[in-house]
């Protein structure tokens, strides 16, 4: 079983993600599609189902390898790729997801200039990544910690996260690369928070084969398959989700997911 499916947060990203695509799909034909720093593989069986073809590329060779085993269809394409020097074609890209992976890189720049470098004219980007305007309830340590500019690898800085980032600076950013900001939504508030403050992190560094999320790492831990938890339990995630979105909306949230379009 995916034991991430049991994380709000992420079962609300990805959930988000899907919709975006399905809705992209009903108007434009999503020909190549780049799912950027795949990981363990998690959304590249339904992301698939959007394109005709789909690139899945990230640094870490076990993570790709796992990728190759689990998802065998004739049209995912796997390769070892680091996201601040793409490989790819220019202008190559239809849609690019890039999930969870600024967070963890040494130069956001590099990064959205190999997304634009790579995505065709009038392409579309999804990009997500943790807010750096997380809630108290999410990481009350940290966020303590924050007034002195400092902090611990745990909460909104576990998981492997070298430094979060300012929306304002992403968004310069955006407008400086010609990157059209076309949605901005904030992913899962305080209730959501409070209900996954540090255990995530505590889970992942258990569970997770890579649970750092770095380069070649041999270390032991556990890779998840794609089966869903029990309907009973998404239903009442699901729930805890919608109560979360409709009493704490704002921007304070634990993710933030961008639409962008390349002019």
């Amino acid at each position: 079983m995916n034991h991430k499916f049991f994380i709000p947060s992420y079962r609300t990203r990805y959930n988000k993600i899907v919709k975006y695509l399905a809705d992209i799909s009903e108007k434009r034909k999503i020909d190549k599609l780049l799912n950027l720093g795949s990981g363990e593989g998690d959304y590249d069986e339904i992301l698939s189902s959007f394109c005709n073809y789909l690139y899945c590329c990230d640094i870490n060779k076990t993570d790709i390898e796992f990728c190759k085993s689990k998802n065998k269809l004739s049209k995912i394409f796997y390769s070892i790729q680091d996201a601040e020097c793409l490989k790819y074609t220019n202008l190559f890209f239809d849609v690019i997801i890039c999930s969870e992976v600024l967070e963890h890189v040494s130069s956001q720049t590099k990064v959205m200039e190999n997304i634009k470098k790579v995505l065709k004219k009038k392409g579309l980007a999804i990009i997500t990544f943790p807010n750096i305007n997380f809630p108290f309830t999410y990481d009350p340590i940290n966020k303590l910690l924050s007034k002195f500019n400092k902090h611990l690898p745990i909460g909104a800085y576990a998981f492997g996260h070298e430094k979060l980032i300012k929306t304002k600076d992403f968004e310069n950013l955006c407008e400086k690369l010609n990157l059209k900001i076309l949605r901005k939504e904030y992913i899962s508030h305080n209730l959501i928070g409070i209900l996954e403050v540090y255990w995530t992190g505590i889970l992942q560094k258990i569970m997770k084969f890579n649970s750092e999320n770095k380069n070649y790492n041999e270390s032991f831990g556990l890779r998840m398959n794609n089966k869903k938890p029990p309907e009973q339990i998404l239903k009442l995630i699901d729930f805890l989700i919608k109560k979360d979105e409709k009493l704490f909306r704002g921007n304070s949230s634990i993710g933030i997911l961008y639409l962008l379009k390349k002019l």
